[in-house]
């Protein structure tokens, strides 16, 4: 079953790079901090603005840093996992629920907990949500309770040129889309005595304006 599952997780690889390069015109920066950055878990964190983002940022990782990892694995909203037809697809590619309203926050970031200790990197979005039409979404503190509960190693990335992108765009070929990667922190880096996670999530998603 392992072996299944790094499979998709290589296709997947393979299929968001050939999309990136070939397709949106993928720029990609950052990828000389990947020597500094552990292949097991670690927590990515990115600003958002499309349902592609997590795909193509693992996509945009270097193949020899990729193919080290135990996998990327891909913080998604319920919804988007049961309630779409695609929703097969991106259990495949990595995605797993997340409930926000399970409760307390060790409850609903429990699984995420659980799959950090056991060595999967995790994509997630500390805004929890697209960014409005403002470009302006304050920091939930789930990212600073998570660093705060096992102090992973935390790598900000910045995206850019996926807001709205539809099927034709890829036809066309007339996107260009960026992908920052900066250097790896721990929160104890951005972390003032008496912050609260609030404070701290958003200082921590601050380091994503690359």
């Amino acid at each position: 079953m392992y072996i299944v599952y790094l499979s998709s997780q290589l296709i997947t690889w393979i299929v968001y790079k050939f999309i990136g390069r070939c397709l949106l015109n993928l720029k990609v920066e950052g990828q000389e901090n990947f020597k500094d950055i552990k292949t097991r878990g670690v927590l990515f964190i990115s600003s958002h603005h499309s349902s592609l983002d997590p795909f193509l940022i693992g996509g945009a990782t270097p193949f020899w840093y990729y193919i080290k990892t135990k996998g990327f694995r891909y913080m998604t909203y319920y919804k988007f996992i049961w309630q779409r037809l695609y929703s097969p697809y991106i259990i495949w590619q990595g995605a797993y629920p997340v409930y926000p309203k399970k409760g307390e926050l060790k409850d609903v970031l429990e699984s995420t907990v659980k799959k950090l200790k056991q060595g999967y990197n995790i994509m997630m979005f500390p805004g929890g949500k697209k960014r409005d039409e403002n470009g302006i979404i304050e920091a939930k503190p789930g990212v600073a309770y998570l660093a705060k509960e096992l102090n992973p190693q935390i790598v900000p990335v910045n995206i850019s040129g996926t807001r709205n992108t539809k099927f034709i765009d890829f036809l066309k070929r007339n996107r260009k889309v960026r992908i920052a990667f900066g250097r790896p922190f721990y929160y104890k880096d951005v972390y003032d005595e008496g912050m609260d996670l609030i404070k701290l999530a958003k200082a921590i998603k601050e380091k994503t304006l690359i």
